[in-house]
């Protein structure tokens, strides 16, 4: 016996046309909404048109309405797509910094901004850089100027130059805040002298604990500094996200306090340094830089809180923008104009010779010797004139 699979389908249907046909192969009314007389499906703009037509506008004013509606939609998608990246983008960026923790390669230049030229204290004791290079440019303006202003203010007969220090690391594992924070909180939980410092100093909370206590100096706060570096060491840690820098003034993005030199028989991860002088001017127009960037970045905050705020933010974060831009690009713009000068000059040497060449011929007027050359009879007597008179 066989077996027949049967088909029957419906009557008059035809491929990629079904069910909008009558039996007479017609098409029914939701049929030519959907398709040409030809038989063509109707693209998105004529269903558009087709809609604003039955609505009463003429055929060019349902062209124009359609035409609106597409562009508008087309804006819609591409906002959803920023949307979505910027989401996305900022998901990373939170799971990066309080989630999960971070390994940074060996040889990975790190940076920090000190006044300390002492190369023994990155071996002995804890200190701050980070990896980011948005964090650089932001502390060589708004920390480096700020140590350069407390030099001239509280030792201003021998205050110390401001350096930047480029380390490059064996390797190292940075906790993230949430790891900084398990680990403070099992501290808490089984070291009696930790939670005494930590509730009696710090409020018990990790956030203020490593705002205030890892930058603290006194007695306690080393103390408790240190129980916590190396209850971090033990679970394989060699630095830790500072978070003060992060919520604070700077707004870094990936602040990070290097401890290793400060735990007994701690694992120094500094392979190499290098110091650089910062120079004054190059401070003080990142400082300026910086500074209009964070207000920009604030003013752009208020006018999403404000009724008219957002054309003073649109204002503020422009200038921000221009002032950053110009800085950035201020040397490489005085470079090309640099060059263009000497172009030019070396434009104008080659004219006027070929000028004083076709003077030094005989047969050739002025006006010969400016349509040859290009130029004005003017501008030829003015340079046979100084040349005559030694100008």
């Amino acid at each position: 016996m066989t077996d027949y699979l049967y088909h029957h389908g419906i009557k008059g249907m035809k491929w990629g046309v079904r069910r909008f046909q009558n039996k007479d192969g017609t098409l029914t009314e939701a049929g030519k909404r959907r398709y040409n007389e030809d038989g063509t499906k109707k693209t998105h703009r004529q269903k558009l048109e087709e809609k604003y037509r039955a609505s009463g506008y003429s055929d060019e004013q349902a062209r124009a309405h359609a035409e609106s509606r597409i562009r508008g939609e087309k804006v819609a998608i591409a906002l959803g797509a920023v949307a979505v990246t910027v989401a996305v983008a900022g998901a990373v960026h939170y799971a990066n910094k309080y989630v999960l923790d971070q390994y940074i390669p060996e040889d990975t230049p790190i940076k920090r901004i000190t006044v300390d030229d002492d190369p023994t204290h990155l071996h002995d004791r804890a200190f701050y850089a980070t990896t980011k290079k948005r964090d650089q440019a932001k502390y060589v303006g708004l920390l480096g100027n700020l140590r350069r202003q407390q030099q001239a203010q509280f030792h201003p007969n021998d205050s110390k130059p401001v350096h930047e220090i480029t380390i490059k690391t064996k390797g190292a594992k940075v906790a993230s805040i949430a790891s900084g924070d398990k680990a403070y909180h099992e501290l808490l939980k089984t070291n009696p002298e930790f939670r005494k410092l930590a509730i009696n100093r710090f409020r018990g909370s990790y956030e203020s604990f490593n705002r205030e206590g890892l930058i603290a100096d006194d007695k306690d706060a080393r103390r408790a500094q240190d129980i916590f570096y190396k209850h971090l060491h033990d679970k394989g840690y060699d630095a830790v996200i500072d978070i003060n820098d992060i919520k604070g003034g700077f707004k870094a993005k990936a602040p990070t306090i290097f401890f290793g030199g400060q735990v007994e028989n701690g694992r120094d991860i500094v392979k190499n340094a290098s110091y650089r002088l910062v120079p004054v001017d190059e401070m003080v127009k990142a400082d300026h830089r910086e500074r209009a960037i964070l207000g920009a970045r604030y003013l752009g905050w208020w006018a999403s809180h404000s009724i008219y705020g957002w054309a003073l933010g649109a204002v503020g974060i422009a200038s921000a923008a221009g002032a950053a831009s110009d800085w950035v690009n201020d040397p490489v713009r005085k470079q090309k104009s640099a060059e263009r000068k000497r172009e030019s000059e070396s434009q104008h040497a080659s004219r006027d010779a070929q000028i004083r060449s076709l003077a030094a011929t005989s047969g050739n007027s002025i006006d010969k010797i400016a349509d040859t050359v290009g130029v004005s009879p003017y501008y030829v007597r003015k340079i046979l004139y100084e040349d005559q008179h030694g100008q």
